[in-house]
């Protein structure tokens, strides 16, 4: 499976093998189109990684620890205006 997001291209397969032959299609559509990956910002046959504040893992996507830190340690609002910045910053989250 595939997803692109900007200029960022997430890969997800099943096993190495099937991995290594999606790396090899998608490679192969950006060269077609002229296109290229800088090998320096590439990864690789990771099982876990941080994108967007999200954590990627082979489980799904669940969000960064430190995101989650924040909201917990978030002080209750007192007032409306404060219910709105709690909810803004969630939602930027």
């Amino acid at each position: 499976m595939v997803r692109v997001y900007l200029d960022d291209i997430l890969v997800f397969s099943k096993d190495a093998n099937d991995h290594t032959k999606t790396m090899k299609e998608v490679l192969q559509v950006l060269r077609e189109h002229r296109l290229f990956a800088k090998a320096k910002k590439c990864e690789f046959h990771k099982q876990e990684m941080e994108l967007l504040g999200l954590k990627v893992t082979t489980k799904g996507f669940e969000m960064e620890d430190k995101k989650v830190t924040e909201v917990q340690q978030w002080k209750p609002p007192k007032n409306m205006k404060g219910v709105w910045s709690f909810l803004g910053f969630c939602n930027f989250y």
